[in-house]
């Protein structure tokens, strides 16, 4: 790959809703428990993808709303939504212009899509559309490179394919008080824990072809190598069934400025 690849998430919305439809029972749990997700909640959930935390709250009883700036995403998102009969307003759109009306919800939610916005267009927009009291809620679900010979491996597999992926080699560092949220945000709650996640080799390499290094960046000839690589790896070095540390966190936040 001579130049930096264009990023299209709708390339792998299909595979997408497939092999990462839910988010781990363990942080929708803890979520939960922290008043996140409760019947009649008014939710918001930004870069909603194929809709894994939209779903989620939804099936709690909240009243769920998501949007995503990729079409396939959000065509699949309803798909999966209809199919589990859930009403949820989805949106193509960005989050940094929201189509709904000030005081909107009670929550909005981000799992795995903080990192992709633009803070400073974004905050005025989620307090807009936010309730007095209304909370934001980030959550990442990682793994560790560390803690893997399986995704060690993968990862070095995925740089010879697409060397500009810049999400390799994760420390597992999460900080309490993350950069943007210094000033105008008070930390609610937060929380990082670890968990072994159980994959089949069918469920690693599907896993893999919905990342962005693989199936948002690759085009469709070099996705189709890269899996014809990664089959040949997991056969090398995984049992049929094997499991991967992931590490898990979650900030609760208010975002009213005093």
């Amino acid at each position: 790959m001579s130049e930096r690849p264009t990023t299209d998430w709708s390339r792998t919305s299909v595979e997408y809703a497939k092999f990462r439809s839910r988010p781990p029972e363990s942080l929708i749990r803890r979520l939960v428990n922290r008043g996140i997700g409760q019947q009649g909640q008014k939710i918001l959930d930004i870069g909603t993808g194929t809709g894994a935390m939209a779903l989620a709250m939804a099936q709690q009883g909240a009243h769920v709303a998501g949007i995503d700036s990729s079409e396939g995403q959000i065509e699949q998102a309803k798909r999966l939504a209809e199919e589990q009969n859930l009403e949820i307003d989805y949106q193509v759109g960005t989050a940094e212009a929201l189509p709904w009306d000030d005081n909107s919800f009670d929550v909005v939610t981000a799992l795995q899509s903080w990192r992709y916005f633009y803070y400073m267009e974004l905050l005025p927009e989620l307090r807009r559309v936010l309730n007095p009291g209304g909370k934001l809620v980030t959550a990442h679900v990682n793994w560790l490179p560390s803690k893997s010979r399986i995704v060690r491996a993968t990862e070095e597999l995925i740089l010879e394919f697409n060397p500009y992926w810049d999400l390799s080699g994760w420390k597992g560092v999460v900080k309490e008080r993350p950069r943007w949220s210094r000033g105008g945000t008070t930390i609610l709650d937060h929380l990082c824990y670890d968990e072994a996640i159980t994959f089949t080799h069918e469920e690693w390499v599907g896993r893999i072809r919905t990342s962005k290094g693989v199936g948002a960046q690759l085009d469709d000839e070099d996705r189709e190598e890269f899996t014809e690589e990664l089959v040949k790896l997991l056969k090398e070095l995984a049992p049929e069934t094997f499991e991967v540390q992931h590490r898990i966190d979650f900030h609760i936040y208010s975002l009213e400025v005093s």
